[in-house]
């Protein structure tokens, strides 16, 4: 009786060391998994970051390029006494072309077999050419406006574009911005034609040209954002596939 006790005794010591050791592995278990979890939870913070900051240049070198290009663009044409609107604004598209042409060819950049698929044949005459056509013309006419209005003007006027691009959003069934951003585009506007009441050297054909450049520009942004989210292009592959139409 006396030895059954005992063997009963260290069969419940066993017992309970077993248990202990399990408890123990399983909480190392967890501690392990939980300091290998640890560093990949800061790796979606890393890339939102770097996302981030790609934005932040990828703007400020369009509020640079963009200015600069313009009075550059007068320079030529009022200056050197270049009336060509049209073949200006076709080295821009060219150069465009030949830049996404040699990234492509010397394996810097690619384009997908599925991009290609979506303007191969007839489909080319929906998706790139209007795009093309719409940077055409806001490029020809855009440059052509400045034998015609002041820089000043031209640039105040500009600010009219992002309420004529939620117009086209609006028509072509494009997810419109936040409400916010609406009434800043809003006053933004309503600032602009402030300015534009004291200008007095306009002509019709000027504020024409002018119009119809942003008008066009707003189409091609629409059309070429659409391309970009509905059919997922790159940006080189949107240059690739729709300069030639340009």
């Amino acid at each position: 009786m006396m030895s059954c006790c005992r063997w009963t005794k260290v069969d419940r010591a066993s017992d309970a060391e077993t248990d202990a050791k399990a408890a123990c592995g399983e909480n190392g278990k967890h501690a392990t998994q939980s300091s290998e979890e640890a560093p990949l939870k800061h790796v979606p913070c890393i890339a939102a970051q770097r996302s981030m900051l790609v934005t932040v240049l990828a703007c400020s070198a369009f509020m640079l390029i963009g200015p600069a290009l313009m009075m550059l663009n007068k320079y030529i044409m009022e200056d050197l006494h270049f009336h060509h609107p049209i073949s200006l604004c076709n080295l821009g598209v060219s150069a465009s072309f030949i830049v996404a042409k040699l990234t492509v060819r010397t394996g810097v950049g690619e384009i997908r077999e599925e991009s290609r698929r979506v303007v191969a044949g007839n489909a080319w005459f929906r998706v790139a050419l209007p795009i093309g056509l719409m940077k055409a013309l806001c490029m020809s006419s855009g440059n052509a406006v400045y034998l015609h209005l002041s820089f000043g003007l031209i640039q105040m006027l500009k600010a009219c574009t992002p309420l004529i691009v939620l117009v086209v959003m609006r028509f072509t069934s494009v997810k419109s911005p936040p409400r916010a951003a609406v009434w800043c585009v809003c006053a933004i506007v309503a600032g602009t034609l402030v300015e534009v009441k004291g200008e007095f050297h306009a002509t019709f054909f000027g504020l024409f040209l002018a119009l119809t450049s942003q008008s066009c520009e707003a189409v091609s942004t629409v059309l070429t954002q659409k391309i970009l989210q509905n059919h997922n292009f790159t940006v080189l592959e949107s240059m690739y596939l729709t300069a030639p139409a340009a």
